[in-house]
């Protein structure tokens, strides 16, 4: 468990680093929030790519969050969509039936965990 976090900070932040550019232009605040919610969903929401393989992994030796902690990883991944789906129809300011729908589907991409 001690190299999940780190490493799901390093992705995350390798991803942010990536969409910032190459620095020839200064970013306005739109950009910035953009940076910072994309490497806030992977840092939360990486982990959904180790529920496939969770028997491979182990056997390797892989200590992935479903291993680590598998009845709390799912119910936790599916919240952490739904939060991340009002959290930025709030910061986008995304309001009637397409907030509705927004959310609507992380909650469906949510239950399929």
């Amino acid at each position: 468990m001690s190299l999940v976090c780190p490493a799901l900070l390093i992705v995350a932040g390798g991803y942010a680093n990536y969409k910032q550019g190459n620095g020839h232009h200064s970013l306005d605040d739109i950009c910035r929030w953009s940076i910072i919610c994309i490497a806030g969903i992977f840092a939360t929401t990486i982990q959904a790519q180790d529920f496939k393989d969770k028997e491979g992994d182990r056997l390797v030796g892989r200590r992935t969050l479903p291993i680590v902690a598998p009845h709390t990883a799912r119910p936790a991944l599916a919240l952490v969509l739904l939060v991340w789906s009002m959290g930025l129809c709030i910061v986008w300011n995304v309001r009637g039936v397409f907030s509705v729908l927004f959310n609507f589907l992380g909650l469906v991409l949510g239950s399929c965990f």
